[in-house]
């Protein structure tokens, strides 16, 4: 029987550290650990993009979710100064764990775009005189960490998540919460490798099922694009998933499902380019936008309507413009 999952003395300080993003990308690097699983099942598996300035906890994030992993780094590469060999034989090295791109300049992001499907891409004539090739297989997870959003066209950036950071959070607490997690030890963590071990059954089968319910309501709560429909319920999927690892209170799950809620909903209207929400959000009597949701017993993620902004723009202008005339037609009429 697999053991309970653990108490995580470490998940107070890493909440108050990094929040609501810090969850989505613990959830995100634990997917990472099951890629070829999920791959399998599903055909596919997510990018995660992490921007931010300099000073907002990225690289710190991603340090302490290495030692979490029982390594004292994680693995940072960079495409753009690779050769086609080097880029080949590092992706194809990489076996359910995460890779980060980072400080990425001169590379081609469309190059990315067939990793998605555990493809590298680039394949390789053989050596055994006919017209035979070789593509690599990539097998690990793929987090993208820039200080701004990468360039890329819609058939990459629809494959990616986005986590922005910024320094608005940060506090005096922050800072501590922070320090505390750098004097962890890689030692600290040696009972969550052998749980992962443990509890792969049980994780799969929570992510498996929790997939296909935030697939179905974020098709109903309007979100068009089914790729985004696709990698957003695969990260619900990977926050319900961590309960079967960690013993995470209902609140952090909570807040986090909201936030993934408001990243789907909020690129969704971005990569539709539309002013206004959904249709199905429209009418008398229409749901919000996360109610009904597998998220709304838990939190309600702020919107971004951006209709609505738009909406307020245009008729203060307008109105402006009534008043102005208004007041010169009475103004001629007193003379």
């Amino acid at each position: 029987m697999p053991k309970s999952p653990p108490t995580a003395k470490w998940l107070n300080p890493f909440w108050t550290a990094f929040g609501e993003n810090g969850f989505a990308t613990l959830a995100f690097w634990t997917m990472c650990r099951f890629g070829e699983q999920i791959r399998r099942e599903q055909k596919s598996l997510g990018f995660l993009e992490l921007s931010g300035q300099q000073g907002t906890g990225k690289s710190t994030l991603l340090h302490f979710l290495a030692k979490l992993d029982g390594s004292e780094d994680y693995q940072a590469f960079n495409p753009g100064r690779a050769t086609k060999a080097a880029y080949c034989r590092t992706l194809a090295s990489i076996a359910n764990r995460p890779i980060v791109f980072m400080d990425t300049d001169r590379f081609d992001w469309d190059e990315i775009k067939s990793l998605f499907n555990g493809r590298i891409g680039r394949a390789s004539g053989t050596k055994t005189g006919d017209n035979g090739t070789d593509e690599p297989i990539f097998r690990g997870g793929l987090i993208i960490e820039q200080s701004a959003p990468f360039d890329a066209s819609p058939a990459v950036l629809t494959r990616t998540l986005q986590l922005d950071f910024t320094k608005d959070r940060w506090t005096e607490a922050t800072r501590q919460a922070a320090a505390e997690l750098d004097n962890w030890q890689v030692s600290d963590f040696a009972e969550v490798a052998s749980q992962r071990i443990d509890r792969e059954a049980s994780y799969l089968k929570t992510f498996r099922n929790a997939y296909a319910v935030h697939l179905n309501w974020l098709k109903k709560a309007g979100v068009e694009n089914s790729r985004l429909c696709h990698i957003h319920a695969q990260l619900q999927a990977g926050v319900a998933a961590l309960v079967e690892m960690f013993d995470i209170p209902a609140w952090m799950l909570e807040r986090a499902h909201g936030h993934v809620d408001s990243m789907a909903i909020k690129r969704d209207i971005a990569e539709r380019s539309l002013p206004s929400p959904p249709h199905s959000w429209g009418g008398v009597g229409a749901k919000s936008p996360t109610e009904g949701s597998p998220s709304a017993s838990r939190t309600k993620p702020v919107i971004d309507y951006a209709f609505y902004v738009w909406l307020g723009i245009v008729c203060g202008f307008v109105g402006g413009i009534l008043s102005a005339i208004v007041r010169l037609l009475i103004g001629g009429a007193l003379k």
